[in-house]
């Protein structure tokens, strides 16, 4: 009964109540039926004595075997009560002894539903001439009855069944599948779906449930989106704060390491320059000696090295301080392209040499100058190009490419090396603050995302090109008027 569902078990009460009620009135009117059986049986038994006993005067009188032998017969054999009769005379002698079907006496005596009946022969002027018993069997009778109980019983075991199934049929129509898709509707409000709505057609409580149901889950269907949208609000001013802060502490630790490389190029330049500026010195006396003839002449193209040699330290020093200066704070200006990318090829090709990475260079860009901030965008580049080294430095085949484009509206600045391309999941992440491929102590992961937040400073765009077979970044940054 645990399994079974709620209109599934009240049809069976019902089945069972049926079953009872009717077993119980079929009993009640088999009592009763069985009782007024009992009653006309003995009625009619004395009424068949009666006439028997008058058939046997003449023939008793005249002592007429045959007559009643005859007679007897034909009482046996026309009534189906009657099972056997006996006839003695006034003293109790035996006349005739018979029983239905030749049976034994002590035989029919040991079966159910008898009945004994004697009565005195009187002759028609009144004297006693004998009696006769007539032994009554009322089985036929009672195993109609019986009979009768049983299909009684089988019928109202199929009329509660007809009415278990119609009840259950209509319990299913009107309170089982309601009741279902509540429990459906339940189940999956537990599992957080809110949009089920549960039709609202059932007639009664069962219907106001229902619609109650669809009330509270529009209500909290309704919470649920506004909580829903809250937290993608929030989830997205967390996003954007979190951004932020990466970006400004991204921000400050590169000022921090650039003030700090600003200091030791500062440093280092006033150490090296001092002795320069005596090897500069020296370098220009040995050349007028030569001019003088005091020192053979096959000596100057060496002194002439000397001095291009420490010209080009010292321009190197200079761009080194340059490009170690936090130039975040510097007004936007215009700059001439030739020497900005010269100082970047001088800058990088040291590292690009002793890597033994090709560095090419190609403008193919009309125009001459930019406007922007010079410091922030060589840093830039350079962070690109040191990138593309760092990238391709076990590469077999190892190269740079950076190459200059502009249309009507914007410079490229493309940088190109070797590689094979970046990952899709290393795409979507590089721009973010300390995200970083290289080994630990070669990376911070910092140089991109600062390097788009300057791009982005200049209104321009720094990306990945993932169109080229080849590794490339692109920097688009717009012309102005007086980009020429």
């Amino acid at each position: 009964m645990k399994n079974l569902s709620l209109t599934q078990r009240i049809s069976v009460y019902l089945f069972i109540v049926v079953c009872v009620s009717t077993f119980i009135l079929n009993s009640a009117f088999f009592v009763v039926l069985r009782s007024q059986s009992e009653e006309q049986f003995k009625i009619q038994a004395d009424e068949i004595l009666s006439n028997v006993s008058r058939y046997y005067q003449i023939p008793l009188w005249n002592l007429d075997y045959n007559a009643i032998s005859e007679v007897t017969n034909t009482w046996l054999q026309t009534r189906s009560g009657v099972v056997a009769i006996k006839v003695t005379d006034e003293t109790g002698g035996l006349i005739i002894e018979k029983t239905k079907d030749n049976q034994k006496l002590e035989t029919l005596l040991k079966k159910p539903y008898l009945l004994l009946r004697k009565e005195k022969i009187i002759h028609e002027e009144r004297q006693h001439i004998g009696y006769i018993e007539v032994l009554f069997s009322n089985a036929d009778r009672v195993e109609q009855n019986n009979l009768t109980y049983m299909k009684s019983i089988l019928f109202s075991l199929v009329f509660a069944f007809i009415i278990s199934l119609v009840s259950n049929h209509f319990l299913t129509l009107f309170v089982h599948r309601p009741l279902k898709n509540l429990i459906e509707g339940t189940q999956s409000a537990h599992n957080s779906n809110y949009t089920i709505r549960v039709p609202e057609n059932a007639a009664g409580e069962i219907g106001i449930l229902a619609a109650e149901f669809n009330k509270t889950m529009n209500q909290i269907e309704d919470r649920d989106r506004r909580l829903h949208k809250h937290n993608v609000e929030l989830e997205e001013i967390i996003r954007e704060r979190t951004v932020e802060l990466d970006k400004q502490r991204a921000t400050m630790i590169n000022s921090s390491r650039l003030a700090a490389l600003g200091e030791f190029s500062a440093g280092m330049s006033h150490e090296i320059n001092n002795p320069l500026s005596v090897i500069i010195g020296k370098s220009s006396i040995l050349r007028g000696l030569v001019a003088k003839g005091k020192i053979a002449p096959e000596f100057e193209i060496h002194f002439t090295k000397i001095h291009e040699m420490c010209d080009r330290i010292s321009k190197i020093i200079k761009n080194l301080r340059s490009y170690a200066r936090d130039g975040s704070n510097d007004p936007f200006d215009f700059f001439d392209i030739g020497r900005f990318f010269t100082d970047i090829g001088e800058l990088t090709r040291m590292k690009l040499d002793k890597r033994g990475v090709a560095f090419k260079f190609s403008n193919n860009s009309n125009t001459t100058r930019i406007y922007g901030k010079e410091i922030p965008l060589s840093q830039v580049i350079i962070n690109l190009i040191n990138n593309s080294a760092d990238a391709v430095e076990d590469s077999e085949d190892k190269w740079v490419h950076l190459i200059i484009e502009s249309d009507p509206t914007a410079l490229y600045i493309k940088v190109f090396d070797s590689g094979n391309g970046v990952a899709e999941i290393v795409e979507k992440k590089m721009m973010t603050p300390f995200f970083t491929t290289k080994a630990i102590g070669k990376g911070t992961g910092l140089g991109l995302s600062i390097s788009k937040s300057i791009i982005e400073e200049h209104c321009g765009e720094l990306y990945y090109d993932n169109s080229q077979k080849n590794t490339c970044f692109v920097v688009k940054l717009p012309l102005t008027n007086q980009s020429v």
